[in-house]
C-alpha cells in the first residue's frame, strides 16, 4: 500500500514536470481503444490554432470591414467594435446574448446550450480560459460567433445595422461586405483555360447556358454536366471566409475515387420508378460563390425531367454565425451582386447576355416555387443532427433525398469526435433513413471512411491535408431505411 502511494506520487510529479495532464492520458487511452473523444483545445492542434490565431484574425477583419462600411455611410460611430482581450476575459461569464433572438423556442436552445457551461452547474468551466480549453471545440466555435453578433448589435447604431443586413428586418449580418467581396473577386477572374483558375460563378452560368441550349453529345451528356456541377460544389466549398488567410479558393487536389458519389447519385435518380417525384432537402454551407454553385446544381437537378425532382428546399441559418454562413436574404443579395458586377468581366456582349439569361433562369425556379429557402435557428446550434429537437423529419424516410454540404454540416452529421479514420460514415449516420449525398472539403481533423493506405499517402503528400481545404470527398449513401 505504501509502495503504491509512493508510485502514484512519483507519477504525479512526472506529470507535473512534463506538463502531462490526466485528461490527456484518458483521451489517449480512449482513442487507443477506438472510443470517440470530443475535439478540444487540449487534444486537437486545429482547435488550438483556431482559438489562438483564427479568432483574432476574424475580429481584426470585422473591425477593418466595419470601418469601411461606416465610412461609406458617413457615420463613423465607432473605431473598433470588438476587442480580443475583452473576449478572453469576460465572455460566457455573464452571457445575456439578448440580441441573438427574440423567439422563445430559439432562446430555449441558447439557454440549454449555455446552461451546461455555467460554472455553477459545472466547476470545470469556472472561467473563460477553462471553457476554451475544455469544452468541445464545436461548442467553443459557436459561442465565439454568438459573442460577436451580440457585442456588435449592442454597440452599433440602428442605421448601420440596417445597412449591414441589406435591409432585411431583424437580421444583422456583419459579414455582408466580405460576402460581397468574395463574389466580386471571383467574377474578376473571368474564364481561363485552366478551370480551377476561372470564375466559378461564370462556370456555373455556362453550365446553365449549356443546359438551356441543349448542347450535349454522346461523349458529354446531361448526366456528365450534373456530375461536374456536383464536383464544382465541392471545389466551391473551399471559398470559406472563416478560414485562415490563404486557405480560400483552393483547388481540390485529390479527387479520383473521392468523387464517385456524384455518379452514384445520378445513377440512383435515373433508376427511380415512373411516377416517383422527389423533394430534396439541401443543407447549405457558405454564402457567395459556394451558395451560387448550390443554386446551379439545384437548377440542373430540377430541370432534368428524368430525375423527377419536384422541389428543392435550401435550409439556411437564421443568423450569420460563422463568417460566410448562408442566411435567408443571401439569396436575393447574391443575385443582385452578380447582376450589378457582370460588367467587371472581360467577355463579349453576346456571352454577357447569355450569362444574364442563365441567371434569370435560376431566379425563376424560386419565383415558380420549385425551390425555396427555409431558415431555422436549429442550424445555428452546434447540436449533432442525431440529437436535434426539431427539423428531424428531413433525416427520416419522409425526406426523399438529402444533400449535406460542407465541413461543419459533416461534423454535425457524424458527431465531431476523434473517431478512427477507418470508421464507416454509414454506421455513424444510421439515424438517417433517406438517400443522402455528402459533399465536403476537409477543414477539420474529423476523417472517416479512409483506408490506412490512402490516409498514410495523404499524410506523406501534405501534413495538413485534414484541415487545409485542399482535399475533399463526395459520398452517396442510399440509406434504404
Amino acid at each position: 500500500m505504501e509502495f503504491l502511494s509512493i508510485l502514484l506520487g512519483v507519477i504525479g510529479i512526472l506529470f507535473g514536470l512534463f506538463g502531462i495532464k490526466w485528461e490527456n492520458i484518458r483521451d489517449y487511452l480512449r482513442r487507443f481503444y477506438n472510443k470517440p473523444v470530443d475535439f478540444t483545445f487540449e487534444n486537437d492542434n486545429f482547435a488550438r490554432d483556431t482559438i489562438k490565431y483564427r479568432f483574432r484574425n476574424i475580429m481584426n477583419n470585422i473591425n477593418n470591414k466595419y470601418e469601411d462600411a461606416i465610412v461609406s455611410l458617413g457615420k463613423k460611430t465607432i473605431e473598433r467594435p470588438l476587442d480580443y482581450d475583452e473576449y478572453r476575459e469576460s465572455v460566457f461569464q455573464d452571457p445575456y446574448y439578448s440580441n441573438l433572438t427574440e423567439n422563445e423556442s430559439d432562446r430555449k436552445l441558447l439557454d440549454d446550450f449555455y446552461t451546461q457551461y455555467n460554472p455553477e452547474n459545472n466547476p470545470d468551466y469556472k472561467n473563460t480560459k477553462k471553457f476554451l480549453e475544455k469544452a468541445p471545440f464545436i461548442d467553443v466555435e459557436h459561442a465565439f460567433y454568438f459573442y460577436i453578433i451580440d457585442e456588435l448589435t449592442r454597440k452599433l447604431s440602428k442605421d448601420v445595422k440596417q445597412y449591414m443586413s441589406a435591409g432585411t428586418s431583424g437580421v444583422f449580418d456583419p459579414y455582408k461586405l466580405m460576402k460581397k467581396g468574395s463574389i466580386i473577386n471571383d467574377l474578376k477572374k473571368g474564364l481561363c483555360k485552366e478551370a480551377h483558375k476561372s470564375s466559378r460563378i461564370l462556370m456555373g452560368l455556362q453550365a446553365v447556358t449549356r443546359f438551356i441550349d441543349n448542347d450535349f453529345s454522346a461523349e458529354y451528356t446531361v448526366n456528365d454536366l450534373v456530375e461536374d456541377s456536383i464536383i464544382q460544389t465541392l471545389n466551391s466549398n473551399s471559398y470559406d471566409l472563416s478560414q485562415l488567410p490563404g486557405m480560400e479558393r483552393r483547388k481540390i487536389e485529390r479527387l479520383q475515387e473521392d468523387t464517385k458519389g456524384a455518379k452514384e447519385l445520378t445513377n440512383y435518380l435515373l433508376t427511380l420508378e415512373r411516377g416517383t417525384e422527389l423533394c430534396i432537402n439541401y443543407l447549405v454551407d457558405n454564402a457567395g460563390v459556394e451558395f451560387f454553385s448550390d443554386l446551379v446544381l439545384g437548377y440542373l437537378l430540377l430541370k432534368k425531367s428524368e430525375y423527377r425532382i419536384k422541389k428543392i428546399i435550401y435550409h439556411v441559418n437564421i443568423l450569420p454565425i460563422f463568417v460566410s454562413d448562408v442566411i435567408e436574404n443571401d439569396l436575393d443579395y447574391t443575385f443582385k451582386v452578380i447582376e450589378d458586377n457582370l460588367d467587371l468581366i472581360s467577355i463579349g456582349k453576346k456571352e454577357k447576355k447569355k450569362a444574364l439569361i442563365a441567371l434569370q433562369e435560376i431566379k425563376k425556379i424560386f419565383i415558380d416555387k420549385e425551390a425555396c429557402i427555409e431558415a431555422d435557428f436549429i442550424w445555428n446550434m452546434p447540436t449533432p443532427y442525431k440529437s436535434i429537437s426539431r427539423k428531424r423529419e428531413i433525416f427520416e424516410n419522409t425526406s426523399d433525398l438529402l444533400i449535406v454540404k460542407g465541413d461543419l454540416n459533416y461534423r454535425r452529421l457524424c458527431g465531431d469526435k476523434t473517431y478512427h479514420y477507418t470508421k464507416k460514415i454509414d454506421k455513424l449516420t444510421d439515424y438517417i433513413k433517406c438517400p443522402t449525398l455528402v459533399v465536403r472539403c476537409f477543414k477539420s481533423n474529423l476523417v472517416l471512411d479512409y483506408s490506412t493506405k490512402r490516409y498514410k499517402q495523404n499524410t506523406i503528400e501534405d501534413r495538413d491535408w485534414r484541415t487545409n481545404g485542399k482535399y475533399g470527398v463526395i459520398k452517396f449513401m442510399k440509406k434504404n431505411g
